[in-house]
């Protein structure tokens, strides 16, 4: 059988799909109990059939598709501290409690923090809570720091940007990626 059809031969075209089999259905009835594999091709090469049809697989050959696995860095420890600055960006982190903070020359005035999600647009997510903190603040003539709790429960994908609204000098925002 080999040395007439080289590839064997298949039940059909689409059986075959791109292994170059003879396509016979009468040829490959009377030879059916050649086909091991139960894949409906007689006499196939095959190592060439499972290279050119990835999708196939037989009874007695078993393919496996090499996995990557990606160690997840274990969660950091609640709360970390962001900076929040204009057209920055940060990764945060799904079930991590951030602190949020900037550092400001006065108090008293109301700050907002919003995330923008797919789903709902700019949403809030924390009124301003001030602070005089010199390890963080040190800079001369910004002594206060504004901070906003933001514990990330939104998916992957969901949140795309940050922003802190009421400022005099307008909102301050941020593009966000959320990773687990």
């Amino acid at each position: 059988m080999k040395a007439k059809h080289r590839f064997g031969v298949a039940l059909s075209l689409k059986v075959a799909g791109d292994y170059p089999a003879t396509i016979s259905k009468q040829i490959y009835v009377e030879n059916g109990f050649l086909d091991s594999d139960s894949d409906g091709i007689v006499c196939e090469n095959e190592l060439l059939q499972n290279n050119l049809n990835p999708n196939t697989k037989s009874v007695t050959t078993t393919s496996t598709t090499a996995t990557t696995v990606v160690p997840i860095a274990p969660l950091p420890t609640s709360p970390q501290f962001l900076q929040v600055y204009r057209g920055g960006s940060a990764t945060l982190r799904r079930g991590i409690t951030y602190q949020i903070y900037t550092c400001a020359d006065r108090q008293g005035l109301p700050l907002y923090l919003e995330i923008f999600s797919i789903k709902t647009g700019w949403t809030q997510k924390a009124t301003s809570k001030e602070t005089i903190d010199a390890a963080r603040c040190s800079t001369t003539g910004y002594p206060i720091q504004i901070t906003w709790g933001w514990q990330v429960s939104e998916n992957i994908g969901e949140v795309s940007k940050m922003r802190v609204i009421g400022f005099l000098n307008g909102p301050i925002e941020m593009t966000v990626v959320i990773t687990n």
